[in-house]
């Protein structure tokens, strides 16, 4: 096994001497054999220190770490929570964070109250990092959901208000959870005996099942969301047109007291109306089952 001094390993690890030193004083690091004044480092250090690395890049505070080590310590397959980690994170989710100013935020979104601001870390949209800056402008947000940050956007340009969006995305926040905590519950109820994966299941590991399952899930909600689109934007257009059909009939110039119901000759039959409607809605086209679910969460 190859031996290091700890300037070597930093070399092979590419990190620093300073961060190395600090893994070691935080107990990150098992202590090196030593050779009289020197310190040596070994191959399982390198790959503990790879390891730490990878923790970090993916937002991992150097205290989590210590807890993930001393499971790893105790035995427990790190990989397998690494790897439940990418099954359950979404692409976004991964993604550096990006930290906006109030002033950055401005053109899409106006001048942000302190009540949407709450609603939207509710959402977990925006995490403040400053509550309060020399100039109100300059304080500081991480996006921490630009998916659901460019979804906003893209409704607000749409000509809805912030408020109706924020309102909105709390209620189907609240219905995603409900629907995701039955379908953690299936996984539980039906695919684990003991803590451990059912045989019948054909899995070997959490991760297994929880890849296999996240993209079935959304398939799930998307299979029934785009039906639903469909449906109620065919009864909206349906509405429309007859209160449409019914202005044309009454004229102009109606004339009608207060409380008075107007009479229209030849009465309007809604579902002759929707008979008469051909919407072809490709909902799913150009969008893949996941988006569906961001688009409508934000």
């Amino acid at each position: 096994m190859t031996e290091y001094r700890i300037e070597e390993l930093a070399a092979a690890a590419e990190t620093t001497v300073r961060s190395l030193q600090s893994y070691r004083n935080k107990g990150l690091l098992p202590p090196p054999r030593r050779q009289g004044r020197i310190a040596l480092y070994n191959d399982d250090h390198l790959e503990r220190v790879r390891l730490i690395a990878r923790l970090i890049d993916r937002g991992y505070s150097l205290s989590a770490i210590n807890e993930l080590l001393l499971g790893l310590d105790r035995g427990a397959d790190i990989s397998d929570l690494l790897g439940i980690e990418q099954a359950v994170a979404r692409p976004d989710a991964i993604t550096p964070p990006i930290v906006l100013s109030r002033r950055d935020l401005n053109p899409a979104f106006g001048a942000l109250t302190d009540a949407q601001v709450r609603a939207a870390e509710q959402l977990g949209v925006v995490r403040r990092l400053d509550e309060v800056a020399p100039d109100p402008l300059d304080q500081q947000f991480e996006v921490t959901n630009t998916v659901l940050l460019q979804a906003g956007a893209a409704l607000l340009a749409a000509g809805i208000p912030l408020d109706a969006v924020l309102d909105e995305a709390l209620l189907v926040q609240q219905e995603m959870d409900q629907i995701a905590h039955r379908f953690v519950r299936l996984i539980a109820d039906n695919l684990f005996v003991d803590g451990a994966p059912a045989p019948a299941s054909g899995a070997t590991s959490l991760t297994e099942i929880v890849a296999q399952v996240r993209p079935l899930a959304e398939t799930v909600v998307a299979g029934h969301l785009g039906p639903a689109i469909e449906r109620h934007v065919h009864d909206e257009l349906g509405s429309q047109l007859s209160r449409m059909l019914t202005a044309d009939a009454l004229g102009p110039d109606p004339v009608a007291g207060d409380g008075d119901v107007l009479a229209v000759e030849g009465e309007i039959e809604v579902e002759e109306i929707e008979a008469e409607i051909d919407v072809d809605i490709d909902i799913d086209a150009g969008i893949d089952a996941g988006d569906h679910v961001t688009a409508d969460a934000s």
